[in-house]
């Protein structure tokens, strides 16, 4: 498999995910012009708005979104691997994160000890656990695997479901 080095300290260098189509840095702008090697950028309607100091994972909306997004991206490019280039920060990070995380429960039926597999080369110092809507100290936080189980445990349960067709359609 293989890896990349985003040109910071923030990251080690990176290793591939979603069978070798996707890498995750931070700091990479620029790409030297190659025809298999695409920056992905997800739009502006994905991103947490918080209400206080809280810090939460993205709603399904965004997580919807993410998903027809980047599967749109594999679909037009479909011999190109990705570099999500993320801004910088803790949370930012966490975010896209969570977000990949989330398209390998929804789209790819991966569990969530996968999900946490694929991404164990992260150092947990630069990640944030996600937390309550005050500016005091939280009395709980959630990690990235507890938002992943959440989002596994509504899938299973139906509450929402990608439903694979041409356009891809949600049921939430």
């Amino acid at each position: 498999s293989g890896t990349w080095s985003s040109g910071t300290d923030m990251l080690p260098p990176l290793h591939a995910l979603l069978e070798e189509r996707l890498y995750i840095t931070q700091g990479v702008e620029i790409l030297p012009e190659n025809d298999y090697l695409k920056i992905f950028e997800p739009d502006d309607s994905i991103r947490y708005s918080p209400f206080c100091d809280d810090f939460g994972p993205m709603n399904l909306e965004c997580i919807a979104r993410f998903i027809e997004q980047l599967t749109n991206e594999f679909e037009e490019f479909p011999d190109c691997q990705f570099i999500y280039s993320v801004e910088d920060g803790k949370r930012n990070l966490t975010n896209a994160i969570f977000l990949v995380g989330a398209y390998m429960i929804i789209k790819q039926d991966s569990s969530v000890e996968e999900v946490c597999a694929s991404f164990g080369w992260i150092p947990s110092e630069l990640v944030e656990d996600y937390r309550d809507a005050t500016h005091s100290v939280p009395d709980f936080v959630l990690s990235l695997r507890d938002c992943w189980s959440g989002l596994a445990k509504g899938k299973l349960q139906g509450w929402f479901a990608y439903i694979s067709e041409p356009g891809g359609l949600w049921e939430i």
